[in-house]
């Protein structure tokens, strides 16, 4: 048997709150389940205009949005969570490979990351174990959640 540890660093036991927005609910199981097991308290919403109304009454650590939407662009949705709540850490997701848009999102300084669809899931929860670790830069005393695999 092949076992691989999958962990999320948390920080003495707080919960980390994430929101993840895609117009498409299957991507949104997806996801959660990617995420299921450690940790972390998930949100979805399945619009832009849905995500901006919950980080108004949320509060939220990490955002990772789609980008192709049909009301409103992952891009131009996290230009306006930079804009109105800084210190949220933002990864685009996307089922294209555009380097002009990955180019474009890192510079602006919009996105922290760009994953690809279909994501890995072992990248997908590093890219969050980092971000979480950038959004709580003093963090110490980790506590491991794993996910083995057989």
């Amino acid at each position: 048997m092949l076992g691989t540890a999958l962990a999320i660093t948390l920080v003495m036991n707080q919960v980390y709150n994430v929101l993840l927005v895609d117009d498409e609910p299957e991507i949104l199981v997806s996801l959660k389940r990617t995420l299921r097991g450690v940790g972390l308290d998930i949100h979805t919403a399945r619009s832009p205009q849905e995500a901006l109304a919950l980080l108004k009454t949320t509060s939220i650590d990490v955002i990772i949005s789609d980008h192709d939407m049909p009301q409103m662009k992952g891009l131009d949705l996290l230009q306006q969570v930079r804009l109105s709540r800084p210190n949220v850490v933002r990864i685009l997701l996307t089922g294209r490979s555009d380097l002009t848009l990955a180019l474009r999102a890192l510079n602006e300084g919009a996105v922290h990351k760009f994953l690809l669809k279909p994501w890995d899931r072992v990248d997908l929860r590093g890219v969050l174990n980092l971000a979480l670790r950038s959004a709580n830069p003093g963090a110490s005393m980790p506590v491991q959640t794993s996910d083995q695999e057989a």
